[in-house]
């Protein structure tokens, strides 16, 4: 039972692109590599990612650095572009945006439209025509004004994210 719960969880978070958002991700390999500051705790000699994240948080500056294979004015560019190769950039991961269809479409799933729908569909086997382009009216106002209110918060989200910036310095000594 356990199984499928989960299966049919991961599913619907693939379905709906929010899969990334529960998934754990490796950190980076340096943080475990320092036996010696932590003893071993884990199985077949290593420690838990937890313990070991506490014992770098705990460190001195000096030993942290030593720990990621640092120093304190950072990284000399040669050895930067080989991190960047192997971990990729030190940014937050955001969703792709979804295509026009699929938004309208998404926009248009929603109980109120489906029933209107339905009593649109219902209008024209009845022959009512006047009924179903009111309804259809209704139906495709409806969606088309939540597809431009979407697109509209959509794009002042990117505007606000393109505004903030994270970056870091060494502090002042």
């Amino acid at each position: 039972m356990n199984k499928v719960l989960t299966q049919g969880f991961s599913t619907f978070l693939r379905r709906r692109r929010a899969k990334k958002h529960f998934e754990r991700r490796p950190l980076l390999e340096s943080l475990t590599a320092a036996p010696a500051v932590v003893p071993p705790t884990g199985a077949a000699g290593t420690t838990p990612l937890g313990q070991d994240l506490l014992a770098a948080a705990q460190e001195e500056p000096a030993q942290a650095l030593a720990r990621l294979r640092s120093q304190a004015d950072g990284l000399d560019s040669a050895e930067a572009a080989r991190r960047l190769v192997r971990d990729g950039p030190n940014e937050v991961q955001h969703e792709p945006p979804l295509p026009g269809w699929l938004r309208l479409w998404r926009c248009y799933l929603n109980p109120f439209n489906l029933l209107l729908t339905a009593l649109a569909l219902l209008s024209f086997l009845s022959a009512d025509s006047k009924a179903t382009v009111v309804i259809g009216f209704m139906v495709a106002l409806s969606t088309g004004v939540r597809f431009v209110q979407e697109g509209r918060s959509h794009r002042a989200a990117e505007g606000l994210r393109a505004m903030v910036t994270n970056t870091a310095c060494r502090p002042a000594t």
